[in-house]
C-alpha cells in the first residue's frame, strides 16, 4: 500500500488544504501498516497535528522538511523505517545529512521523540536539553557518537550506538534536572568511567541499563537507596570488588544482572536472595566465591532465572532453591559445587534449563542408579539438561526414558557414568543433541536411537561400546555430527550411510572396524571431516573421491588399505614417496612430502635429513615447517611452491616458458650455485629446484 501523496502547488491550494483539515484529528497513527514510499510533503500543513506515528513501515527516502512546519507537534515516532538522506532542514534553516541538527531544540512542545532503529549519525546535540517538556527520548540502535547530554526526561534510551565519555552526575544542576528520570538505558556503547557514586540521587529511577560498556570501578552502595528500582542490568562491563549488601534494600527489584564482569569477588550477599519480587538473578562469569547462602528463611516465589555459572562457588546446592516453583532456568555450571544433586528437582515444574556441568557433584554412594533422574521426570517442560564433567559414578536408571519428550539437549560427558545406554533413550523424541562421551559405558549402541528423528549430533566417543553401528542410525536424516571414535566398535560401516545427506562430521577412529568402506561414503558431498584412523579397514581407496566436494580433512591412517593414494589428493610422485598439498589451521598452504616406508634407503636417511634441515637456513631453500615421524608415517611439511619443480617448466610440453626464459633460469641457478655455499633442497637438480615466480 502506498502512502497517499499530497501536492500543494499554489497559495490558494494551501489555504484550501488548511481549511479542509481544521477538523482532522490531532493524532496520525499509521504504525505497523505496511506503508511504503515516502512521507508526503503535505503532512506539514495539518495545523492541529500533535502526534506523528509512522513506525514499523517500509517508508524510505528523506524525512520531509514540512514535518515540522509548526511547533505544536508533541510526539514523533519514525522507528524501524528505511529513511535516508537529509534530516530536518528547511524550518530550522539547516542542511544536515544523517545527523540530528542543533535546531531540534526549537520544537519546545515536543513530549516524546523516537528514532529507534535507523542510521542516524553524529553527536547528540546539547540543544535537546532545551526541550523542557520532553519526557521520552529513544535514539537506540543508530550510529550516534560523542558524549551523552540528558535533561529533564523521564525516559532516556540511547543503547546500541557508539557513544563515549563518562556518565556524569556530579554536577548539582544535572542531578536536580533528573529528579523524575524513570528509565536510563545506555547499553552497547563505549561509555567509560565509573558508575557515579551519587547514582542513588535518582530517586524515581525504575530501570537502569548500562551493560556492554567499558565501565569500571565498584558497584556504588547508593544504588540501594533507589527504592523504586525494578530492573538493574550491568553486565559485560569491567566492574570489580564486592556486591554490596545494600542492594538487598531494593524491595521492588525484579531483575538484577551483573554477568561477565569477571572481577567481582567475595560472597553472594544473603540480602540479595531475600527479595521476594525477584524474577531474574544473573551473577555468572565473575570471580565470586564461597557458598550460596543457605538460610532456610530465604523465599523467592517469583524467581524464573537463577544464573551463578562460571564462578568459584563451592559447597552443596541449597535445597530451598527447589522451592522457587516458577524457576525456568537454573545455571550453576563451572563452579566447585559438591555433594549430591538434589532429588527434589521435580518440584520445579516450569524448569526448562538445568545447567550443573563442570562441578564436583556426586550421587548417593549407597545407590547404584542415579537417583535424581527419578525426580527430573516431573519436569515436563525441560529442554536443556547439562550434567557433564561431574563425579556421579553411577548407572542410568530405566526412568531415563520417562524424562520429558521436550528435552532437546542432553549432555553427560565425562561424568563417570557406568553401565549400558538404556533402550528407553529413544522415548526422548525431541532430542537434537545427545552427548554421553568420555564415560565408561559398555554394551552396544541401542537400536532405539533410530527413533530420535530430530537428532543432529550424536556423541558417544571415548567409551567401551562394542558391536556394530546399528543400521537404524541411517534413519537419522537430520544428523550432521556422528562421533563414535575411541570405542571397541567392530563390523562393517552400514552401506546406508549415504542416506545421511546432512552429515558434516564422521568420526569413527580407534575402533575395530574391518572389511571395506562402502563406496557410497566417498560420494557424501556435504561431508567436511572424515576420521577413520586406527581401525582394521581393508581394500582400496577409490582413485576418484571427487564426490567429497566439501571435505576439509581426511584421516584414514593406521588401517590396512592397499593400492594407490587417490591422484586428486597428491601433487606429485617421487622416487622417495608422494607430495601432497594441504592447508594448516592458520590458513597457510603447505606441501607434505610423505616418504615411502617400503624403501629402506629412505628410512635410513630420514633422521639425517631432519638434522640437516633443522640447521640450514637460506633464502633460496624451501623451508621446512615441521616433520612427522611415527610407526605409520614419516613426512616433511614444507613451504608450498605453487609453480612446482623447474623440471616441469623446462621440459613439459604444456609449459609456458619460451626458450630464452628457460636458458635464463638455468644460467641463474648455475651462477647462484657457483658463487654461494651449496645450500640446496637436497640436491641441485631440475626436479628439486622449486619455483614460486613471485
Amino acid at each position: 500500500m502506498s502512502f497517499i501523496a499530497f501536492t500543494r502547488k499554489t497559495e490558494e491550494e494551501r489555504d484550501l488544504a488548511k481549511h479542509k483539515t481544521t477538523k482532522l484529528n490531532e493524532e496520525l497513527n499509521l504504525g505497523n501498516s505496511s506503508f511504503h514510499g515516502v512521507i508526503p510533503y503535505g503532512l506539514g500543513y495539518l495545523p492541529r497535528l500533535r502526534v506523528i506515528d509512522v513506525q514499523n513501515n517500509q517508508l524510505e527516502g528523506s524525512i520531509t522538511t514540512s514535518l515540522f512546519q509548526h511547533r505544536r507537534v508533541q510526539y514523533i515516532s519514525l522507528v524501524f523505517s528505511k529513511f535516508s538522506g537529509e534530516i530536518w532542514k528547511g524550518p530550522w534553516n539547516n542542511s544536515l545529512t544523517g545527523i540530528i541538527p542543533p535546531s531540534v531544540g526549537n520544537a519546545t512542545k515536543l513530549l516524546s521523540f523516537s528514532l529507534y532503529g535507523n542510521r542516524v549519525s553524529g553527536n547528540i546535540p546539547k540543544e535537546i536539553g532545551n526541550l523542557r517538556q520532553l519526557a521520552f527520548l529513544s535514539l537506540t540502535d543508530n550510529e550516534l557518537t560523542g558524549s551523552i547530554h540528558i535533561s529533564s526526561l523521564l525516559t532516556v534510551s540511547l543503547g546500541i550506538n557508539t557513544l563515549s565519555g563518562p556518565l556524569l552526575l556530579d554536577e548539582e544542576n544535572i542531578v536536580s534536572n533528573l529528579d523524575d528520570l524513570n528509565v536510563l538505558s545506555i547499553s552497547f556503547n563505549n561509555i567509560t568511567g565509573e558508575i557515579p557514586k551519587n547514582i542513588g540521587c535518582l530517586s524515581k529511577l525504575e530501570e537502569f541499563y548500562i551493560g556492554d560498556n567499558p565501565i569500571k570501578g565498584t558497584i556504588p552502595t547508593s544504588l540501594g537507596n533507589i527504592s523504586t528500582l525494578r530492573n538493574l542490568h550491568c553486565g559485560n562491563n569491567r566492574l570489580e570488588g564486592l556486591i554490596p549488601p545494600e542492594l538487598g534494600k531494593l524491595s521492588n527489584l525484579r531483575q538484577i544482572s551483573f554477568p561477565q564482569n569477571y572481577n567481582l569477588i567475595g560472597h553472594i550477599p544473603k540480602t540479595t536472595l531475600n527479595i521476594s519480587s525477584l524474577v531474574w538473578i544473573d551473577f555468572s562469569f565473575n570471580n565470586l566465591s564461597g557458598r550460596i547462602p543457605t538460610t532456610t528463611g530465604l523465599h523467592l516465589p517469583n524467581l524464573k532465572e537463577l544464573l551463578f555459572g562460571v564462578n568459584q562457588l563451592e559447597g552443596e546446592i541449597p535445597l530451598y532453591i527447589t522451592n522457587a516453583s516458577k524457576l525456568e532456568k537454573l545455571g550453576l555450571e563451572s563452579n566447585f559445587f559438591s555433594g549430591t544433586i538434589p532429588t527434589n528437582l521435580g518440584n520445579l515444574h516450569e524448569l526448562r534449563g538445568l545447567y550443573l556441568n563442570d562441578n564436583q557433584l556426586t550421587d548417593e554412594p549407597s545407590k547404584l542408579e542415579l537417583q535424581f533422574f527419578n525426580s527430573l521426570v516431573d519436569c515436563r517442560m525441560l529442554q536443556y539438561l547439562e550434567l557433564s564433567s561431574n563425579l556421579l559414578n553411577g548407572v542410568f536408571p530405566n526412568s531415563i526414558g520417562n524424562l520429558s519428550s521436550t528435552i532437546e539437549h542432553f549432555h553427560m560427558a565425562d561424568a563417570h557414568i557406568n553401565g549400558l545406554i538404556p533402550t528407553s533413550i529413544g522415548n526422548i523424541s525431541s532430542l537434537l543433541s545427545l552427548g554421553f562421551e568420555e564415560n565408561n559405558l559398555v554394551g552396544t549402541i541401542p537400536s532405539e536411537v533410530g527413533k530420535l528423528e530430530q537428532l543432529q549430533g550424536l556423541y558417544l566417543y571415548s567409551n567401551k561400546l562394542q558391536g556394530n553401528i546399528p543400521e537404524v542410525v541411517c534413519h537419522l536424516y537430520n544428523l550432521d555430527k556422528l562421533s563414535l571414535h575411541d570405542n571397541e566398535l567392530s563390523g562393517v560401516m552400514p552401506k546406508c550411510i549415504e542416506n545421511l545427506t546432512m552429515l558434516q562430521v564422521l568420526s569413527l577412529g580407534s575402533n575395530k572396524f574391518s572389511s571395506n568402506l562402502p563406496l557410497s561414503l566417498w560420494k557424501m558431498s556435504g561431508l567436511l571431516y572424515l576420521f577413520m584412523s586406527q581401525n582394521s579397514i581393508e581394500g582400496e581407496v577409490p582413485q576418484d573421491i571427487g564426490g567429497l566436494k566439501a571435505i576439509i580433512a581426511i584421516d584414514i591412517s593406521g588401517n590396512h588399505f592397499s593400492g594407490l593414494i587417490p591422484s586428486n589428493l597428491g601433487t606429485s610422485k617421487t622416487c622417495f614417496g608422494s607430495v601432497y598439498k594441504g592447508t594448516l589451521s592458520s590458513g597457510i598452504v603447505v606441501a607434505i612430502k610423505v616418504l615411502d616406508l617400503q624403501n629402506e634407503e629412505v628410512c635410513k636417511r630420514f633422521d639425517t635429513e631432519c638434522e640437516v634441515m633443522r640447521n640450514v637456513r637460506h633464502r633460496n631453500l624451501v623451508s621446512v615447517i615441521t616433520t612427522c615421524s611415527s610407526e605409520y608415517i614419516r613426512a616433511f611439511v614444507l613451504q608450498y611452491m605453487p609453480n612446482g619443480s623447474l623440471e616441469n617448466w623446462l621440459y613439459k610440453e604444456d609449459s609456458h616458458l619460451n626458450l630464452l626464459q628457460r636458458v635464463a633460469i638455468m644460467l641463474d641457478v648455475a651462477i647462484e650455485y657457483l658463487h654461494h655455499s651449496h645450500h640446496t633442497h637436497h640436491s641441485l637438480r631440475s626436479k628439486t629446484s622449486q619455483r614460486s615466480f613471485g
